[in-house]
């Protein structure tokens, strides 16, 4: 893993958030209902492989609870090339 992941779920009533962004060694995870600022659990682990691998199995458990990925956050932001355009 090696981009920050946000998840959601709306159904059944329900409408929530979970986050997980890993910083070296340490997960930090954040989750609560949508539009809150939500919980925060940090889990440590002794190498940055250990927390990558953890990370992608909570990923996994949560896709298959019927979250599903915001790509927004997910993917890398890019800017169109060029920069801004001169008006004249």
């Amino acid at each position: 893993m090696s981009a920050d992941r946000m998840l959601t779920y709306v159904g059944g009533g329900a409408a929530k958030f979970w986050e997980v962004r890993q910083n070296g060694t340490e997960l930090n995870i954040r989750y609560g209902r949508l539009g809150a600022a939500g919980q925060t659990q940090v889990k440590s682990f002794d190498s940055a492989a250990a927390a990558a691998a953890a990370a992608d199995k909570l990923v996994a458990e949560k896709l298959r609870k019927g979250y599903t990925e915001d790509e927004a956050v997910a993917a890398p932001v890019t800017s169109p090339a060029g920069g801004r355009q001169r008006r004249g």
